[in-house]
């Protein structure tokens, strides 16, 4: 079994090369633009493939990855990647902060957690690290 960043380099290699290309492959959402610009990714709207028939049954932002520039969809989403907030009620309760704020928007997250420091002497995040991860993830 190849390692994440060796698998890619073996399907950029056999992209380039038309040589061991699988009939299927697993990429990250991050690798589709770039295997599509190389032409070598079939139109899975077209037959016999017709994944546009399952369109309804898809996040509307993962299938959205999976086309390419020309409107070719070039991928199926296998996956979104969820994420996950957790916090302690506690806290949230002492400052008067809801689900809701700290969910809604970027704006709203930022207020409660300003409103957290100053009610609790609490953070809503431990370190810069984990802003980065936040931008990352959006």
């Amino acid at each position: 079994m190849r390692q994440y960043a060796d698998h890619h380099t073996a399907m950029t290699t056999s992209l380039s090369t038309a040589v061991g290309l699988p009939d299927v492959m697993a990429l990250e959402s991050s690798y589709v633009g770039r295997f599509a610009q190389g032409g070598g990714l079939e139109d899975l709207r077209q037959p016999p493939f017709g994944v546009e028939a399952h369109r309804s049954r898809l996040v509307p932002y993962a299938y959205d990855q999976a086309v390419a520039r020309n409107g070719a969809m070039v991928a199926m989403p296998t996956d979104i990647g969820p994420g996950t907030m957790l916090y302690r009620q506690d806290i949230v309760d002492r400052a008067g902060v809801t689900p809701d704020e700290l969910t809604r928007d970027w704006d709203s997250y930022v207020a409660a957690g300003e409103r957290i420091k100053a009610r609790t002497g609490a953070y809503l995040i431990a370190n810069v690290q984990e802003i980065k991860d936040i931008l990352v993830a959006d």
